[in-house]
């Protein structure tokens, strides 16, 4: 049948706050399935991301949210936003999880969903027809520049928050350069002056980008040998998920949804660091550094595994396909 689906967020546009759903409808467009971001408008199915915060659509249809998890840090007043996630993981007719880790730590939360469910892991796109050095070099020479004179480079991408773990990947970073001074680490970013200027201050081998377009950010992981993501948990982050489709390894911790697609040793190294029990915690008493040996190790074995082949079990189509065979599922009949 044909499928036509209510978007709860516009995400089209390269500085989109949802890459992932700029990608998502990329991909509705050239399967032919028409969306809009109109409550009002008549639809089959909406996708609510994360919560629906108009509450009209659940009159006017079926409606299948997508989450990533869950508010969790107890020193955080936005706790309260998790009502109405709940209320809207309560009332949907299916729910997409990003990873099994985000339904664990919902469920655990809110109880199991009443209705239809799925794991659908993201997917990005796969750029095997380029070469990411020449197109580095042509579309941002400057940035070029500052990471071809290294010959290693390690690439973290985030926003830069508490829980990402930044200072264990820089000072891990450290710890491997010290017995390779070739290396340099590349922090991709939103990054306060402040925090610019104390990691830049550590060392030359480290280079603070700030934010870059996210294509650029693809390219950048592809020159370099080792993507590292530190957070004390991350239900499926997508530069992860972008590095290892296109080649990258990655070290990672195991309280993260992208060790449902990668293999220690092969896909890149995974830190058996934390417990954990999907309950709300506090960032301040839980979320501690990874002592700098355990990262540089991880970052050794990710620079002998080397280039891997790409991942096209990631690709963005057949992510696409997956939630349209669900959205369908789940759609009004006619």
């Amino acid at each position: 049948m044909s499928l036509k689906v209510y978007l709860s967020r516009n995400a089209e546009g390269k500085h989109s706050s949802n890459l992932f759903v700029g990608k998502l409808m990329e991909c509705f467009k050239k399967m032919g399935v028409e969306y809009t971001h109109k409550a009002q408008s008549k639809w089959d199915v909406a996708l609510a991301l994360i919560s629906a915060y108009d509450k009209s659509i659940f009159k006017r249809g079926p409606v299948v949210q997508r989450l990533d998890g869950i508010y969790f840090n107890t020193d955080n007043s936005s706790m309260s936003s998790n009502m109405n996630i709940r209320n809207t993981y309560r009332n949907s007719s299916g729910v997409i999880f990003q990873s099994s880790l985000a339904e664990n730590i919902v469920t655990a939360n809110f109880g199991p969903h009443p209705g239809k469910r799925s794991v659908i892991i993201n997917g990005t796109f796969i750029d095997d027809k380029i070469d990411p050095d020449a197109v580095v070099k042509k579309s941002s020479p400057k940035i070029y520049d500052h990471v071809v004179r290294f010959e290693k480079r390690l690439i973290c991408v985030g926003k830069w928050r508490q829980i990402k773990r930044l200072s264990s990947v820089v000072y891990g970073s450290l710890e491997y350069i010290k017995s390779n001074p070739n290396t340099g680490l590349i922090i991709v970013g939103p990054m306060s002056p402040e925090e610019k200027t104390q990691y830049s201050k550590l060392s030359k081998n480290i280079v603070c980008l700030g934010e870059v377009p996210n294509n650029t950010v693809r390219h950048l992981q592809m020159l370099s040998h080792c993507c590292l993501n530190l957070s004390f948990t991350d239900s499926c982050p997508s530069a992860v998920i972008e590095a290892i489709a296109n080649g990258t390894p990655c070290v990672v911790t195991k309280h993260q949804g992208v060790v449902e697609v990668m293999k220690h040793g092969i896909d890149g190294a995974i830190i058996d660091f934390d417990k954990w029990d999907y309950m709300p915690v506090s960032y301040n008493d839980r979320v501690i550094q990874i002592p700098s040996d355990v990262v540089a190790n991880g970052i050794k074995t990710c620079i002998d595994i080397g280039r891997r082949p790409f991942r096209y079990d990631l690709e963005m189509s057949k992510t696409a396909e997956k939630y349209v065979n669900f959205l369908s599922e789940c759609a009004k009949k006619s």
